[in-house]
């Protein structure tokens, strides 16, 4: 546990945690996968040619879901360039050395990208809720 302590302090924080930086790097740490699938999104949105998801220890598992997701449900045309896998040495707090495996996967279009918009959760449907009988069934 404290090795993933220091391997979160030693990551970048604000704008290129969150995934809003503009350089086209999302590091991948605490938050939900969503959260780090639509910094994915934005960025190609904003036309960047290609962009690189990045985790360390624990949290490599949640970044190949990112890359997964984005793959399969976001944008189609969307491949995997590659992926470099490495093993990083961080000081944590009492001084001492401990290493912690780190990947990056690299990402790019293999076609032109079509806008993806997020959709309003509260967004008023045509139909009713699963498990909900219409008053024509009732």
């Amino acid at each position: 546990m404290e090795t993933e302590q220091s391997a979160i302090q030693q990551q970048p924080t604000g704008a290129a945690r969150g995934g809003t930086h503009t350089d086209g790097i999302i590091y991948v740490g605490k938050k939900g996968v969503m959260s780090y699938v639509w910094a994915v999104v934005t960025q190609f949105n904003n036309g960047a040619p290609e962009v690189k998801v990045k985790a360390r220890g624990r949290s490599i598992s949640k970044a190949v879901d990112v890359s997964q997701i984005i793959k399969n449900r976001f944008i189609q045309n969307a491949v995997i360039k590659g992926i470099d896998l490495s093993t990083e040495e961080l000081q944590s707090e009492d001084g001492s050395m401990s290493k912690v495996s780190s990947m990056e996967i690299t990402m790019a279009l293999s076609g032109p990208m079509v806008k993806v918009e997020r959709q309003p959760r509260d967004q008023p449907t045509d139909q009713p809720p699963a498990g909900f009988a219409t008053e024509a069934e009732a």
